[in-house]
């Protein structure tokens, strides 16, 4: 190439993008077009010029949407999804980000314009842009080199899709107890947002209003599930003391509702559901009796809860109703029960809506049947529902044991499966509860761990981490007498397979926010 050319050249770049942009070196432009949390206000002035002029220009050069996301042009389609993403999370409000920018560039119109210019062929001038760009920067810009993710920034969401999972030897001995600690504490706060790992027909994730950080998992990482569930609303009495008077169902919760949150999910992956839940409570002994015997107040019960769900765009509800009764009425409802479930369901799918039922494990912590169902009402119940989800977890046992012990898990998920005279047709229907909380069972009474505590007490130094073989869990040792039994993605790993090895529908998880932002990396 004649001397000419390149000055040419250098001359049409700096014309084209001003020279500040040719002698920038590797080190800067990390610092300039990077992603790291700690140069988000440069990210957010770059942002904030674009937004002044009226937003980003819908032919927006390739050269210059991959300075603006801090790749190189080369860069492939799904990683500049993944760089995309990465902006909107470190200029998020909870980040330190701005509110302003956050709404902004949570628009999928915006991606569109990134991917456009991505997917465009270059054209002559802008090869000879790039070529340029490459001499200034000493290569570093030009071409993608797939062992080098980390250069979009040392940032808490995972930056690749490890589809060959480790096996779980490691469980049993091959990983070291403290390499085990040194990898979840350094990798713990990293949130997989990449395609589904876990192939089975559903995975739900529920999103507590107490535990709100789920309400980001949930958002940015919606393409791991195929429906999220927030737990916004309760069924409760709308009784009169005027005798005689109409009962009613009186929905609480509507205030929880949000709508830009829920665009938000369908925006990250469009064929997500929306399946809030419902909890039956708060219901005085008449009341109860007269919703019991009463078919029109059921009908009207199940009519409002349809027309919530459609004037809000919902795709379908959790309705946990069938533990909460059979409590208050020490189980002498079941037939009331019953016909209320198919009825209700009927009505949901009339509506093209899904019908969820929660259920707690039918066996105990001796394996025998604790009476809230048995084989006959569970092959009715599989004939109307869509979904059962079986809460495996909050195993009840007086010696000390893990939250969801693995064999126990699998007892109760064969129980439901062997329930239905049709195998395939009941056990595609059953969702497996998985925890993403954990137990302290120090004490005399557990306590419930989150988080939070789990990392703070796992980087103690003179904790120890180990695999329980008998639960299948692992459990962190403290102190004189500590103990805590939490999720692990290689204990998560275990259960997921377990659903794959037994065909059931998938999963459902409690809850989103309880967890550690990792575990979607499994999912």
């Amino acid at each position: 190439m004649s001397s000419g050319f390149i000055l040419a050249a250098m001359g049409l770049a700096a014309a084209g993008y001003g020279g500040r942009y040719l002698l920038r070196n590797k080190q800067n432009l990390t610092k300039i077009y990077g992603i790291l949390p700690k140069t988000s206000t440069k990210m957010e002035d770059l942002f904030f010029s674009k937004y002044e002029k009226g937003g980003f220009e819908q032919k927006m050069s390739r050269t210059e949407a991959a300075k603006i996301l801090g790749v190189r042009p080369s860069t492939k389609i799904d990683k500049v999804k993944l760089a995309y993403k990465k902006v909107m999370i470190a200029n998020h409000p909870d980040r330190g980000g701005s509110p302003y920018l956050a709404s902004k560039i949570n628009e999928a119109k915006d991606l569109n314009i990134f991917l456009r210019a991505f997917s465009n062929e270059m054209s002559l001038q802008q090869i000879i842009i790039l070529l340029v760009l490459c001499l200034s920067t000493k290569f570093y810009w030009c071409f993608e080199d797939d062992n080098n993710d980390e250069q979009l920034g040392d940032f808490e969401i995972g930056e690749a899709f490890d589809e060959d999972f480790e096996t779980f030897d490691n469980l049993h001995g091959v990983k070291g107890e403290d390499t085990l600690k040194d990898d979840i504490l350094q990798d713990y706060q990293n949130l997989d947002v990449g395609k589904r790992n876990f192939n089975s027909d559903v995975t739900l994730g529920y999103v507590t209003p107490w535990n709100n950080h789920g309400y980001d998992v949930a958002k940015w990482a919606a393409q791991k599930f195929t429906h999220i569930s927030p737990v916004w609303f309760q069924l409760k009495s709308a009784g009169s003391p005027i005798e005689d008077a109409p009962l009613f169902c009186q929905i609480t919760g509507t205030h929880d509702i949000d709508s830009g949150w829920m665009d938000d999910i369908r925006k990250n992956n469009s064929k997500v559901k929306i399946v809030p839940r419902f909890l039956f409570e708060a219901w005085p002994v008449e009341d109860l009796k007269k919703f019991l015997y009463s078919e029109e107040v059921q009908r009207r019960c199940v009519k409002d809860i349809v027309r919530l769900l459609q004037r809000n765009q919902m795709d379908g509800a959790v309705i946990e109703i069938w533990v909460q009764i059979m409590s208050m009425t020490r189980g002498s409802a079941v037939e009331y029960l019953l016909e209320i479930i198919e009825s209700w369901s009927k009505e949901f799918h009339k509506a093209g809506l899904e019908f969820i039922l929660p259920m707690m494990p039918a066996l105990d912590a001796n394996y025998e049947e604790t009476g809230i169902v048995n084989r006959e009402v569970m092959r009715r119940l599989m004939s109307s529902v869509d979904y059962l989800n079986v809460m495996t977890y909050d195993y009840n046992s007086p010696q000390i044991s893990g939250v969801a012990p693995y064999d126990w898990v699998k007892a109760n998920l064969q129980y439901f499966i062997d329930s239905s005279e049709d195998y395939l047709e009941s056990s595609t229907k059953i969702l497996m509860g998985l925890n993403f909380y954990g137990y302290d069972r120090s004490g005399s009474s557990s306590e419930a761990v989150l988080s939070k505590k789990f990392i703070e007490i796992l980087s103690d130094g003179d904790s120890v981490l180990s695999f329980d073989e008998n639960d299948g869990e692992h459990k962190l040792i403290f102190g004189k007498y500590g103990i805590i039994y939490y999720p692990t993605k290689q204990s998560i790993k275990l259960r997921l397979n377990l659903a794959i090895e037994l065909g059931i529908g998938g999963v459902a998880i409690w809850d989103l926010g309880q967890g550690l932002n990792h575990f979607t990396s499994v999912l």
